[in-house]
């Protein structure tokens, strides 16, 4: 029936022709294909308790689903966003500034939490927020996902010279100088 419609719609229209042709040559070699995947980013922080939703990303096996009977896709990756906002306040002044052009649900929480320390084993970390994209992690390893990865949008607020993860009014650079050279993820550098 979908496709009918489609075939229907197509004829309606005429002649429609796509923006771009795709051509794959089996002889090219862009190396090895690692697997496949999914950011948890957003999905994952409101759905991440879900074993329905685990089974359809990350097995292979049928998952009873809104009434249907849908296939897993078997996703072997799995992103963890390290997010960038947080709701503290440093010294008792610096705060977050929430974005008008962002909405709420995409502000992922942050483990790094100030500038105090580097070392993700001081206060200034959490391994406690998103606690269902967490758990989305351990969902997808149980179903036999073996590729895991840590990801961000944005720095860290708080590295930002508008405090803000959405990016800069002007869309252009609002890393603080000061944090030129620092990993996302702390530590000589390193980055996410």
């Amino acid at each position: 029936m979908h496709f009918t419609s489609f075939v229907s719609l197509a004829v309606v229209l005429g002649g429609v022709a796509a923006d771009t042709t795709t051509t794959i040559v089996a002889s090219s070699n862009r190396g090895t294909w690692e697997g496949w995947g999914t950011s948890l980013a957003w999905w994952a922080r409101k759905f991440g308790n879900r074993d329905d939703l685990a089974n359809i990303f990350f097995s292979t096996g049928s998952t009873s689903w809104n009434g249907q009977t849908v296939p897993g896709l078997g996703f072997t990756i799995a992103r963890h966003n390290a997010g960038a906002s947080s709701w503290n306040t440093i010294n008792g002044t610096t705060k977050m500034v929430v974005s008008p052009n962002m909405i709420l649900s995409r502000h992922i929480e942050a483990h790094w939490l100030d500038w105090t320390s580097q070392d993700p084993s001081s206060s200034s970390w959490t391994w406690t927020v998103d606690a269902n994209q967490r758990a989305m992690l351990q969902k997808a390893k149980a179903r036999g996902a073996n590729i895991f990865e840590l990801f961000s949008n944005s720095p860290v607020w708080w590295m930002l010279t508008n405090k803000n993860c959405a990016g800069a009014a002007n869309g252009g650079n609002n890393l603080q100088t000061w944090n030129y050279g620092v990993g996302l993820c702390g530590g000589g550098g390193a980055s996410c």
